[in-house]
């Protein structure tokens, strides 16, 4: 989770915004003061960590010049991943790295550009060094065959200055692909590059053959090693690196734009956004006039504004957006409308955030799209929110007709298709609502019976066949903005056409016919039929996850409209099997709880927050994310926050109090009692903050266990109503259920 407050240290993230504002009464009090003293000691920790790794950084920077860093750099291929790598210096025992994707984030990382994986640090010596490396690359087109072996040698002659030896694959869609390598020294600005060459083809490494990079600077390797760190969520050891490049650099003054860039945005990574915002600050004071940098600066304050929002900082937001907003490149104005848009919306200022919301540019879009794949799924949010404060400001038509264009999205990108199965379970229910039988049912219908809502879909489309069928809804032509100008995109044919094939443009903004209404689908006419077309639609139902509040509400909705029908003996029937269900959900649920109180959420929390043990138990105890456990995730990403804290600092005293670190602080031995340079009541203050999250979590987790079997109770009383009723007078059939089982949600 990121943090909370934009002037103070939100190191508390989470724990501020959701304790304070979303944790039901009856768990641990959260104060003001104790908000304050945690926010303190979490400070206090990064303090000491900053501490260990300026020492750790200060020692490796006195050392005599030249020593030798190895990394992985770029896997330059479509077709080859590599799999692993296996090295060795003067043939001393080798070591082998897994780096599959699947396995590592950060190998995945390297997709990226400009970042690196070190894998070796040797220090300065007056003899020459001898490195074998062997890498197994995969063919991603005949995946089961057995992966390509390369081994390359190489001798690294003594040099009084800093290097960095790059080990890059270069692959090729056809032919075999080859390991390349580039030696770089430190010092001086970036020139012309071997990356690329092969090893054949590469003089004998040296000074004539070597590229040069600026420490701190966008092409320093170890700038790399930062976002990679980044990119594979340890934003401690990222701050470490960070650290570590000042240190050598003699101070942190001195280093260009680039390393405070990545210092920001590591800053937001660790959820330090007062951190974050002074870096941008400082950057933004010493840069020179018509520095590119600038750009790359209001980037980055986006990123910020964004951090800001998701914790409901509404008020940092806003403050920080005229500063993104100065020198923010072209294609990403309209990220910025959007943020500007939300925070509008969340001031309920709807009208001005339609004006901002409104302003898309489908010839921008285009640009946009052809230098970033994502500008389709920003385009989308943008327009759901746009409808959002449509309806909210009152334009319903209009807000309706976006909703619908979303909801007729033929895109096959998983993220796109789930905003648009949202967007038709929101139009469909409000039609629903709106007695509008018909229309209800059309759009619900779109949404895939496999999907994530299909379960509220069908039960929706049910209900909607004994609605009133209601008129046809007009839809609002989209291709004309609010003033009556024409959003079409003035692209020459050939390249709309192709972004039209490619659905980054939208084919009824551009020109295609729009449907002058929304979709509506036929339903019974005669009250019996419509019964009997419901329970039809019902029936599926029947045999998903009956722990599904759909599921349960559509099981109660079939012995309804038996019992509607005067089928007695079907309605039976159908709420025994209703109440059967219940029990054994009830059963469930009281084994959660009783493994929950028992400690099984606090053992996945403890063995990682990003472990498979951690996501496993949270389905197993039917607790996914949904709007109802947001705090409960938060507090167990606050955890995560604390917990990587603690490790980082046991880390850091372990590394200094060894006679020797090693090559490289990765993969060091934890001890259980670390030596005095962290202080001991430090981490026992810190171990006591976890343990506070925890017992919170628990709380929390056992009170969304409470409600759902509360609910579940509700559903129970009504089934069990409807079946005695139906036992005791058959004659009173059809009278009374509906109110109950309808309100029970």
């Amino acid at each position: 989770m990121n943090t909370k407050s934009p002037r103070r240290s939100a190191a508390t993230s989470a724990l501020t915004f959701v304790l304070a504002l979303l944790l039901p009464s009856g768990l641990h009090p959260v104060s003001a003061s104790e908000l304050a003293e945690a926010d303190a000691l979490y400070d206090a920790g990064l303090a000491s960590l900053a501490e260990a790794a300026q020492a750790l950084e200060v020692r490796d920077a006195t050392a005599a010049p030249g020593r030798l860093d190895v990394y992985i750099g770029q896997v330059w291929s479509s077709r080859w991943a590599l799999k692993s790598l296996r090295w060795s210096i003067d043939q001393q025992a080798a070591v082998e790295r897994t780096l599959d994707p699947s396995v590592s984030a950060a190998m995945g990382s390297l997709a990226g550009q400009g970042n690196r994986i070190r894998i070796e640090r040797l220090p300065a010596t007056a003899v020459a060094r001898n490195l074998e490396v062997t890498v197994s690359l995969v063919d991603m087109a005949k995946p089961t065959i057995e992966p390509l072996l390369i081994a390359r040698s190489l001798t690294i002659e003594p040099s009084p200055v800093d290097r960095a030896l790059e080990i890059v694959v270069d692959g090729k869609v056809v032919g075999t692909p080859d390991i390349g390598i580039l030696l770089r020294v430190a010092g001086g600005s970036a020139r012309s590059s071997l990356f690329g060459m092969k090893l054949p083809e590469l003089p004998l490494i040296g000074n004539t053959s070597s590229s040069s990079y600026a420490p701190g600077g966008a092409d320093d390797p170890a700038l790399g090693q930062v976002r990679s760190l980044r990119g594979d969520a340890d934003a401690e050891a990222a701050e470490r690196e960070l650290l570590a490049i000042a240190a050598r650099a003699g101070g942190e003054r001195a280093l260009p734009a680039a390393w405070w860039l990545e210092r920001m945005r590591v800053a937001i990574a660790l959820g330090r956004l007062d951190r974050a915002e002074q870096y941008g600050d400082y950057l933004s004071e010493h840069l020179a006039a018509g520095d590119d940098s600038a750009a790359d600066l209001a980037v980055e304050r986006l990123a910020l504004i964004e951090a800001h929002f998701a914790l409901g900082e509404v008020d940092a937001a806003e403050r920080l957006l005229p500063l993104a907003h100065r020198k923010l490149p072209q294609s990403r104005q309209q990220d910025w409308q959007h943020l500007q848009g939300r925070v509008l919306l969340a001031r309920q200022r709807s009208a001005d955030a339609v004006v901002a919301l409104d302003t898309g540019d489908l010839t921008d879009d285009a640009f946009r799209y052809m230098q970033s794949g994502q500008t389709v799924q920003a385009t989308a949010y943008r327009r759901y929110n746009l409808a959002v404060a449509m309806l909210r400001n009152g334009d319903e038509a209009r807000g309706l007709s976006w909703l619908d264009l979303l909801g007729r999205s033929a895109s096959t990108d998983p993220e796109l298709k789930a905003l648009r199965d949202k967007a038709n379970l929101a139009l469909g229910w409000h039609f629903l609502k709106a007695r509008q039988g018909r229309t209800a049912l059309g759009v619900l219908g779109r949404i895939p019976v496999d999907g994530l809502q299909a379960d509220r879909a069908l039960l929706g489309m049910g209900w909607a066949m004994l609605a009133p069928n209601g008129a046809r809804q007009p839809r609002v032509d989209l291709a004309l903005n609010r003033d009556g100008k024409s959003l079409r995109t003035n692209l020459p044919a050939p390249l709309q056409a192709s972004l039209l094939r490619l659905r980054a443009l939208e084919p009824e903004l551009n020109g295609a016919m729009a449907p002058a209404t929304i979709e509506r689908d036929l339903a019974p006419k005669k009250p019996d039929d419509a019964l009997r077309a419901a329970i039809t639609v019902w029936q599926p139902l029947l045999t998903r996850d009956e722990r599904s509040t759909a599921v349960l509400e559509g099981m109660l909705a079939i012995g309804y409209a038996q019992d509607q029908l005067r089928d007695a003996e079907s309605a039976r029937g159908a709420y025994r099997l209703a109440i059967d269900a219940m029990h054994r959900v009830e059963a469930d649920l009281a084994m959660q709880r009783s493994q929950v109180a028992a400690g099984a959420l606090r053992a996945a929390v403890e063995s990682g927050s990003a472990s498979s043990a951690l996501y496993q138990t949270m389905d197993r105890l039917q607790l996914p994310f949904e709007d109802n456990s947001v705090a409960l995730y938060a507090l167990l990403g606050e955890y995560g926050r604390w917990q990587k804290l603690d490790v980082a600092l046991r880390l850091a005293a372990d590394q200094l109090a060894s006679s020797s670190a090693g090559s490289d602080y990765v993969g060091a031995a934890l001890q259980s009692d670390p030596p005095a340079l962290v202080e001991p009541t430090l981490l026992e203050q810190i171990a006591a903050q976890r343990e506070q999250l925890l017992k919170d979590a628990e709380a929390q987790a056992l009170l969304l266990l409470d409600s759902r079997a509360e609910q579940l109770h509700q559903y129970l009383t009504a089934a069990l109503f409807s079946l005695a009723r139906l036992d005791d007078d058959p004659a009173l059939a059809g009278r009374g259920s509906a109110d109950c089982i309808r309100n029970c949600r």
